[in-house]
């Protein structure tokens, strides 16, 4: 089944937030990490999801998100992409915090495992990294995300590429322009319209559910609404998600953030594995690796991720994502996911 159609959401309002400071590349890195700390200028996708650094040190920083209804999926707990999502920033800063200064990065890999159930809203989710090594070509870093009761809902490493230091123009160093006053408060702090909760419809398959949401006979998650995220096709053992490429979705260097992309292949790999699903299903996801293969360009077209399932037994499966912009892959998913077939009549 095939369906085209956007959902509406803050997503589609102008753009809140700005974007990083370049000259900021002329400092080390812990350096940058600071001014970051201390500015009072946020990111677009900051402003839309709450997500802020609140410390940095030598080799560390930590994160934090509100764990608000807007983040929930379809079973009515946190998306588990947005553990990646929320993991992507302080495992690459933490890298960043040991780089001299006009280096530049990128995060070529990450991985999750997920703890348990997801979270639940409300409170804050913590994402607390550390640096495990770095040299002149690579870093690795890893994370530990806990949710508003203190539990581990999630260890995450990362792989980045460190490139040569790049020769600067002299720019400036100088605090960018406060951003301006809004009447509204920024999306992740406002009140769903119609309230959030478990959405599936009882007694349908997995298949079932997803093409009931691509026709509009069920509502989307919350999560689909504020980011754009969307299923458009599903089959069995294959669907298609869409995201636009808009610029809520900009990080602090103004590229497409690499967490949001890694919740878009997770959508589309769980995705996958629900359309093998019969009525009554449990779903408990248990990793995702994420391989990166190029930067999202805001406004470059929208964002399609592809998942199949590569593997089915009574109690696991493992699906893959693609990820493509333009017609040109970015990214690459796996993701594998617990089974609880339904109890027999």
């Amino acid at each position: 089944m095939q369906a085209t159609h956007e959902v509406p959401g803050p997503w589609q309002e102008p753009v809140r937030g700005s974007t990083g400071n370049p000259a900021l590349l002329m400092l080390p890195g812990m350096e940058q990490l600071r001014s970051l700390l201390a500015s009072k200028n946020a990111p677009p996708i900051s402003r839309l999801t709450g997500l802020r650094l609140t410390s940095v040190g030598a080799g560390t920083c930590t994160f934090v998100m509100p764990a608000s209804e807007w983040l929930l999926g379809p079973k009515g707990r946190i998306h588990t992409g947005m553990l990646a999502f929320l993991a992507d920033e302080p495992l690459a800063l933490a890298i960043l915090s040991a780089l001299p200064a006009r280096t530049l990065m990128t995060t070529v890999e990450l991985s999750m495992t997920l703890l348990g159930e997801p979270p639940s809203a409300g409170g804050n989710l913590l994402a607390q990294a550390r640096l495990i090594h770095s040299d002149e070509g690579s870093g690795l870093s890893e994370v530990f995300i806990t949710d508003a009761d203190g539990r581990l809902a999630a260890h995450g490493t990362s792989r980045c590429t460190i490139f040569p230091p790049v020769a600067l123009s002299g720019e400036s160093i100088s605090e960018p322009a406060p951003e301006p006053a809004y009447d509204t408060p920024d999306p992740y702090e406002r009140p769903i319209p119609g309230g959030a909760g478990d959405i599936a419809p009882a007694g349908l398959s997995g298949l079932d559910v997803l093409r009931a949401a691509i026709r509009g006979d069920v509502p989307l998650p919350p999560i689909d609404h504020l980011t754009g995220i969307h299923p458009t096709e599903a089959d069995g053992g294959r669907v298609v998600f869409e995201m636009p490429a808009s610029g809520w979705l900009m990080s602090p260097t103004g590229t497409i953030y690499g967490g949001i992309i890694a919740c878009l292949a997770k959508s589309a790999a769980s995705g996958a594995v629900q359309t093998i699903a019969p009525a009554g299903t449990g779903f408990t996801a248990l990793d995702v690796k994420v391989n990166y293969l190029k930067p999202g360009v805001v406004g470059g077209g929208t964002f399609v991720a592809k998942g199949s399932v590569i593997h089915r037994g009574r109690r696991l499966a493992i699906a893959t994502a693609e990820v493509a912009q333009n017609g040109k892959l970015i990214a690459v998913a796996t993701g594998s996911t617990a089974l609880r077939p339904p109890a027999a009549p």
